[in-house]
């Protein structure tokens, strides 16, 4: 494969036809689901998306500035368990000491996201369960892309879903995350250091699992 410029035609080796460079140049990061397998694709956006078609994949998912493909059989989906985390999330938890595979009692991969799957939200207050399902939110996001940014639409989403949203109340149970999160309700949240590692807190205790 050859380095592709303006005005020059970008060579596929695999078959020898080539394809014009004057189109977008894109990058896409195929992982392959359960195994430390990955290869990059770089090139113009009609070549990259006919060998992702070839291959087929479950889903695309968006990993850090280029999307990500999970790669898997028929024969062999992936599961509940079979999480592909960004690398900026793996390297927190293994550095808490947080068994990765108790993620699935907290998260399920579901249609190119992580979704909040704990029988409660964790705390004592309707306050606290507030604040524990932006941290949640968050952290899922943090999950799928390692950069903790999420939408208020999400988060106050997830209380709705677990019947702790209370309209009157709510912007003054958010001001309790000041440290752990910055943004607003219209440009969205992203979690700070401080905020990923309660977050962190907040998914052990709904996993029932320890961290150093």
């Amino acid at each position: 494969m050859t380095d592709a410029q303006d005005g020059v035609l970008f060579k596929r080796e695999q078959d020898s036809q080539a394809v014009d460079t004057n189109e977008v140049m894109t990058e896409f990061e195929f992982r392959q689901s359960g195994n430390d397998i990955s290869i990059r694709l770089k090139g113009p956006l009609s070549w990259v998306d006919e060998i992702v078609n070839r291959v087929n994949p479950f889903s695309a998912v968006k990993f850090g500035d280029h999307p990500t493909i999970l790669l898997g059989t028929d024969d062999d989906p992936p599961g509940d368990g079979d999480f592909n985390i960004s690398p900026e999330a793996k390297k927190l938890l293994e550095q808490a000491g947080f068994d990765l595979e108790s993620l699935q009692d907290v998260f399920h991969f579901d249609d190119g996201s992580f979704k909040v799957i704990v029988p409660d939200l964790p705390g004592s207050s309707n306050r606290q369960k507030v604040g524990n399902a932006y941290l949640l939110q968050g952290f899922a996001d943090f999950l799928l892309t390692g950069s903790a940014k999420f939408s208020d639409e999400d988060a106050r989403g997830l209380c709705r879903n677990y019947g702790v949203y209370d309209p009157p109340n709510h912007s003054n149970s958010l001001k309790e995350l000041k440290q752990e999160m910055i943004g607003s309700k219209a440009g969205g949240w992203t979690l700070t250091m401080p905020g990923k590692s309660r977050a962190l807190k907040v998914v052990s205790e709904a996993a029932g699992a320890t961290i150093a």
